[in-house]
């Protein structure tokens, strides 16, 4: 009965002290595994791509046209909602998501932009089952979450979504200091 502890501390300490810090960069060298602003990446796709579950990427200001599937359980970090853009606008994609999450996730910091898709337009698909979505913009496209999912929404701006806001199909769900407007609202 004892070793149960010592082996589960063991597995949590192996995985927090492999855990890497990863960069995204505009003026980086995109040289990985992107461990320092030097040889940060220049695509935040081509960073999750060599990621390991449990790492955090750090994103600095700039606008990222991109759309990102996440299947490893990572923090994604942006500089501010403000500063800090992921354009799925005007891409050719099969999604109507700019961002799809299969992994356990955290993301904050960033403006999100939904690519145009017929038949409706979401920022953040989340299929994970622990998500956290803080501090950010959504804008023309909302936040979706699957069945079993533990989301939670923290201070959060979505904006110009003729449909919906926040919406899951799950029964864990957590909304805290979060305004949605319409297409009609300014910000």
């Amino acid at each position: 009965m004892k070793k149960f502890p010592i082996i589960f501390l063991f597995l949590l300490l192996t995985q927090v002290a492999t855990s890497t810090i990863r960069y995204v960069s505009k003026t980086g060298s995109s040289t990985p595994p992107y461990t320092s602003w030097e040889t940060a990446s220049d695509s935040i796709q081509k960073c999750l791509n060599t990621c390991a579950p449990g790492d955090t990427i750090i994103v600095a200001n700039g606008i990222y046209k991109e759309v990102l599937l996440i299947n490893k359980a990572l923090t994604l970090l942006g500089s501010s909602m403000d500063s800090c853009v992921i354009d799925g606008t005007g891409l050719d994609t099969l999604s109507r998501f700019t961002i799809t999450v299969q992994s356990p996730f955290k993301i904050d910091g960033f403006t999100i932009f939904a690519p145009k898709f017929q038949g409706g337009r979401r920022c953040l698909l989340i299929r994970s089952y622990n998500a956290e979505v803080s501090n950010c913009k959504l804008l023309v496209g909302g936040l979706e979450s699957s069945f079993n999912t533990n989301l939670t929404a923290r201070n959060l701006i979505i904006k110009d979504n003729p449909a919906f806001g926040i919406f899951t199909y799950g029964e864990y769900l957590t909304v805290e200091n979060c305004v949605i407007l319409s297409s009609n609202d300014n910000v």
